[in-house]
């Protein structure tokens, strides 16, 4: 199961390690494989505010366009739960 954070519920689901530490920034998270792609956070500005890693890149057409710098990953024995009930 493919879990995406542009899901509506989104909010219920947090993926963990395989020692049990939640993983932040998560984008999407494949229960299958144990892919996850993430967002890496460099810092917070000063309102409180997140601030993750970008990067700018070159569209077709010549025009700049910012982005996010998502690596992807597999982590064996990551897993996900969804109101605190392993999926």
């Amino acid at each position: 199961m493919l879990l995406s954070a542009e899901m509506p519920e989104n909010e219920t689901y947090k993926v963990y390690d395989c020692l049990g530490h939640q993983i932040p920034y998560v984008i999407t998270f494949d229960t299958e494989t144990s892919e996850i792609e993430m967002a890496v956070r460099i810092g917070t500005d000063d309102n409180g505010n997140t601030i993750l890693l970008a990067h700018n890149f070159e569209m077709e057409d010549g025009n700049i366009k910012p982005g996010f710098f998502l690596p992807k990953f597999v982590l064996p024995g990551a897993y996900a739960e969804k109101e605190g009930k392993r999926i």
